[in-house]
């Protein structure tokens, strides 16, 4: 299957195809970069996309409402409100 043969008809408000999700920047709710989103694992319940930083430890940010707050395509940007304790 390839990117022609998928539609965004397909999902519902607030879902995402891989593909547009990986290569995403990460920004925290003040707009500052936190790292580019370089997978994402599906242990369970929900997705968690792994946020690669420089010079640190990748970030897992599971993608809740509550910390997933804003995906923008069209900028290419994620802002996530990363809870105290997840950046451990």
């Amino acid at each position: 299957m390839d990117d022609s043969s998928l539609s965004n008809d397909d999902l519902k408000p607030g879902e995402y195809y891989y593909h547009q999700i990986i290569g995403l920047t990460v920004v925290d709710t003040d707009g500052h970069p936190i790292g580019t989103i370089k997978e994402i694992l599906s242990p369970g319940a929900n997705d968690v996309w792994v946020v690669e930083r420089a010079n640190q430890k990748d970030l897992l940010l599971p993608k809740i409402d509550s910390v997933i707050i804003d995906v923008n395509l069209d900028s290419g940007t994620v802002t996530a409100d990363v809870p105290e304790g997840l950046d451990e």
